[in-house]
């Protein structure tokens, strides 16, 4: 019997020895033959490819849809997060980054994430819970982004107006206008219509080339008037009176998102308060009725199932108001 197990005793010391070593030379194996046959970059290019062709075949069919039916707003996980990357600047930046492609890396990071979350921690939720507030973090950035774009459109909506008004004065070519108009602005609007003047001139339908104009910028005002001008290019009407309509219409809008914004600001200073409110209760029940802090009460309460799920619905409601104060309402954008 000693002698079986001093046989089992030997036997897990040499696989403990050996397994090491085998693991390092296969993993060393493997590193040269992806190394010469360059299979990696390969399996990634094609792995690329594909990831673009879907992004390709999207886009093809709600163009289709669009010219069929007109637009009937995007509706959709990947809608979203193609209005993220568009509205928020980093289509423009990195024509590579389609929508696929960056759930892709998305889920990727989140998977790597978790894992390690879940290793250091030694609790699996944990890993759950950092994914989860990776997903958050990138929704509160594109808010963040699309927020300041939004804002710096509306900063140059009015001097766009006048622009085309006095452009329309002395030519009827509504590439003449947008061309002249991009000149007299800044912004993402100026860099929106020389793209498009560009598109034009490569040969691409004028029809087309504004159509994914009053996709490209996020503002509704923008994309009313880009429609009433293409429409006015087909039928020949004149411009002038389309600009003085709008410019009223932009007056009216500017107020309306004075009023609005006035209202998330008062909103955003009662949630504030109310959250405060919140924690401070949290705070009074651990030293009062526990005698703890408040980071020992949350400890206690991971130890068990209905206190991970009471952790997170504290978490969610507390992350919730912090986005919905600090991110979602900065600007009356919809």
């Amino acid at each position: 019997m000693t002698k079986k197990i001093e046989s089992i005793s030997y036997f897990l010391v040499t696989c403990h020895a050996v397994i090491p070593v085998l693991l390092f030379i296969i993993s060393y194996a493997a590193f040269v033959y992806i190394q010469k046959t360059n299979s990696l970059r390969q399996s990634l290019t094609l792995m690329y490819d594909r990831i673009n062709s879907l992004s390709g075949h999207r886009e093809q069919i709600g163009m289709h849809f669009k010219a069929l039916y007109g637009n009937m707003g995007k509706k959709g996980f990947i809608a979203h997060i193609a209005d993220n990357l568009e509205y928020s600047g980093l289509t423009t930046r990195f024509a590579w980054l389609t929508p696929e492609l960056y759930i892709v890396i998305l889920i990727a990071e989140s998977a790597l994430v978790s894992i390690i979350a879940g290793i250091f921690s030694g609790k699996l939720y944990a890993g759950f819970f950092m994914a989860f507030n990776l997903w958050m973090l990138s929704e509160a950035v594109f808010s963040l982004l699309r927020n300041y774009r939004y804002r710096k459109e509306e900063e140059q909506l009015m001097a766009f107006v006048n622009s085309v008004e006095s452009c329309a004065a002395q030519s009827d070519d509504i590439i003449y206008i947008l061309e002249k108009a991009a000149g007299m602005i800044e912004g993402p609007l100026s860099e929106a219509l020389t793209h498009t003047v560009a598109m034009i001139k490569s040969g691409i339908q004028g029809t087309v080339a504004l159509r994914q104009l009053e996709s490209r910028i996020e503002h509704g005002f923008f994309k009313t008037m880009i429609r009433n001008l293409e429409i006015s290019s087909r039928n020949n009407a004149n411009y002038r009176e389309i600009t003085a309509q709008c410019r009223k219409l932009l007056s009216e809008q500017l107020d309306n998102s004075k009023k609005l914004a006035q209202i998330y600001r008062e909103a955003k200073i009662r949630l504030a308060i109310i959250m405060l409110c919140a924690l401070v209760c949290l705070w009074m029940m651990a030293q009062t009725m526990l005698g703890m802090s408040l980071i020992d009460m949350f400890l206690m309460f991971s130890e068990s199932f209905a206190g991970c799920c009471l952790i997170a619905m504290i978490a969610g409601t507390l992350m919730f108001t912090a986005y919905f104060v600090f991110v979602k309402g900065i600007s009356g954008r919809n």
